[in-house]
């Protein structure tokens, strides 16, 4: 897919890349970098970058998961991560799951891909 994927959690808007950085011609995240993903208020507000780019997939309880880390502080605490876990589906968007108190944003991505043969 070229361009960022988008999800929406009703109150922010979301833009993820799968396996590099947002394209910062068409991404509204200028919060400075290259990451991988990033978060503002549903009809602007500041953006953040919510990790960098990561290509190394691993599997966490069978699942394929994709995280970038080293986002934009928050809490003035922790650093923004996202997690992205590749599941058995055929929407082929990324869906929002949960933001855990340490700013780390889960994402699941419904995709034929991660499939078993006997489960498409």
């Amino acid at each position: 897919k070229t361009g960022a994927y988008t999800a929406s959690d009703g109150e922010h808007d979301y833009q993820l890349n799968i396996c590099g950085a947002l394209d910062p011609e068409s991404s509204h995240c200028s919060s400075g970098g290259s990451h991988g993903a990033c978060q503002s208020k549903n009809g602007g507000g500041q953006p953040y970058g919510m990790g960098f780019p990561s290509t190394n997939l691993t599997a966490l309880d069978g699942t394929l998961t994709l995280e970038y880390v080293g986002g934009d502080i928050c809490h003035d605490e922790f650093k923004r991560s996202t997690q992205i876990s590749f599941v058995c589906g055929d929407l082929e968007q990324p869906v929002f799951v949960s933001e855990e108190d340490d700013c780390t944003y889960n994402f699941n991505f419904p995709t034929k891909l991660a499939c078993h043969n006997d489960d498409a």
